[in-house]
């Protein structure tokens, strides 16, 4: 996903250059979107056979996002972005190859992105319908609820430095309100993370095999609001 990123990066700076200075353009932009996920990591080989499918399905999830933007021209810019992916799911029985059992377990993921935000838009000739992008650096913070029937309720959390990219069209169905489709991506790996569990707090560097990729991609659709 790097190519999508650098594109998006050259995208957001040939249309800077090219900025319209239009008296009528619309500056304020609010958008609200929600869709299905996709978690690029690969699974390590240190998962067992039995593990890998419930690992798999982890990997799709749902997300809702929402970013907020005033435009310093026509074409380009500044603003905030937020989104949220979640997945969950559970197993019965099995062992979970790491030297004990258990009878049932559970996984609930949370994947929150915060940050300011670039933004670029090109309308066409009737000025409802444009190509736009997005490129935000913040905030990128995890959480896995994970819970044994044998061992109680075990929260992972950490954070780091994300970066969020988006590619998207929107068609005007009126002056102040459009309808958005938007191909996301998100990045970031997780270095260090907290462990609780029981009382305890341990707090855990991971090695290089180990770092979490928190890496996604979105798909969504939703409502652009201009004024």
């Amino acid at each position: 996903m790097k190519p999508l990123l650098l594109f998006l990066t050259l995208y957001f700076l040939l249309t800077s250059c090219y900025a319209q200075n239009p008296d009528n353009y619309q500056h304020f932009r609010l958008s609200l979107n929600g869709g299905p996920s996709y978690r690029t990591a690969k699974i390590s080989g240190l998962v067992s056979d039995t593990y890998k499918d419930y690992t798999r399905n982890l990997k799709w999830g749902v997300h809702l996002s929402g970013d907020a933007t005033w435009f310093i021209n026509e074409n380009t810019g500044l603003g905030i972005k937020y989104s949220r992916f979640t997945a969950y799911n559970e197993m019965e029985g099995g062992g979970y190859g790491y030297g004990y059992g258990y009878s049932s377990m559970s996984d609930d993921i949370a994947i929150s992105f915060i940050g300011p935000m670039f933004s670029s838009r090109n309308y066409f000739a009737n000025k409802r319908n444009a190509l736009f992008c997005n490129l935000a650096l913040g905030y990128l913070g995890y959480k896995d609820e994970e819970e044994y029937q044998n061992a109680g309720l075990e929260e992972i959390s950490g954070s780091t430095l994300g970066v969020a990219g988006d590619l998207g069209y929107q068609l005007g169905l009126s002056k102040s309100l459009s309808l958005g489709l938007m191909l996301s991506y998100t990045a970031g790996i997780l270095s260090k993370v907290k462990v609780s569990s029981g009382g305890s707090n341990t707090t855990i560097d991971l090695d290089d095999d180990e770092k979490e990729n928190l890496g996604r991609i979105d798909l969504s659709l939703g409502l652009v609001f201009h004024l």
